[in-house]
């Protein structure tokens, strides 16, 4: 787009320049009319404008060069000052007048070239900017994105390291027992208070069943309103009913389903 923009400015300044040289040489012609050329406007015309494209695009092209030593500006502005002159030759028979009007339009254009120079470096210094935030858009984009899949990976790594619960803390009056779950055979429903039975003791619970089911991790099933029975403790199963030890437990019709989808 920038660069569309830069084209049509120099194709613009090309047609308002070469208007001005027209312009300039009938009024040269008007005022001098006996000159030898005085026929040939169109001679004039193109002449002055070929001048004028060799000055523009010397003076274009050499000021990148020109800034960055001194020796180069010296050298372009020598050769502009030559070829200044060498177009100013063929006018000094003619007067004053024919060599102002042949060195002031060089002169403009030399101008105007400066102008056009600093125009298409600010054109460019621009886009490199936009490029360049575009860039660190980009870049700062990924790293975000590197951030994110890190914590998500941290996360899904953390989460296996976590310890397995092994136990369980429960009331009983004005104390709380610490149960290892291996232990648990199963646990019975009475009116006020839950039996714990373990392997080794019996724990008197002041928690709900349903409260205790909460607490429990997988591995154990509530097969009775009453009853919640450790898989890993079951003898046998038989007619409904499930063996602990010497315990049989009954497997409640409500229950009956989901516990030997779990078994």
């Amino acid at each position: 787009m920038k660069r569309s923009i830069e084209i049509i400015t120099h194709i613009f300044f090309w047609i308002i320049f070469a208007a001005f040289i027209v312009m300039l040489c009938k009024i040269y012609l008007q005022a001098i009319p006996d000159a030898p050329i005085s026929q040939h406007l169109a001679y004039v015309v193109f002449l002055e404008l070929v001048m004028g494209l060799i000055l523009f695009y010397i003076t274009f092209f050499g000021i990148p060069a020109a800034r960055k030593k001194k020796r180069n500006l010296l050298i372009l502005s020598t050769v502009l000052l030559s070829l200044l002159v060498f177009f100013t030759i063929p006018a000094m028979s003619y007067g004053i007048w024919q060599i102002l009007s042949s060195v002031i339009p060089h002169i403009i254009v030399i101008f105007l070239a400066f102008i056009f120079r600093s125009f298409s470096d600010y054109l460019r210094i621009k886009k490199d900017k936009q490029e360049l935030l575009l860039q660190n858009a980009k870049t700062d984009s990924a790293e975000v994105n590197k951030e994110v899949v890190l914590i998500q990976s941290k996360q899904t790594t953390v989460a296996p390291l976590q310890k397995p619960v092994n136990h369980i803390f429960v009331k009983s009056g004005y104390r709380f027992v610490k149960i290892f779950i291996d232990e648990i055979l199963y646990i019975e429903g009475m009116r006020d208070y839950q039996n714990i039975v373990t392997r080794t003791e019996k724990i008197v619970a002041s928690h709900s069943m349903n409260e205790l089911e909460k607490l429990l991790p997988g591995g154990f099933v509530r097969c009775h309103k009453s009853f919640i029975v450790s898989l890993a403790g079951i003898t046998s199963i038989e007619h409904d009913r499930i063996k602990i030890g010497n315990k049989f437990i009954p497997i409640g019709d409500s229950f009956k389903e989901e516990f030997y989808k779990n078994i």
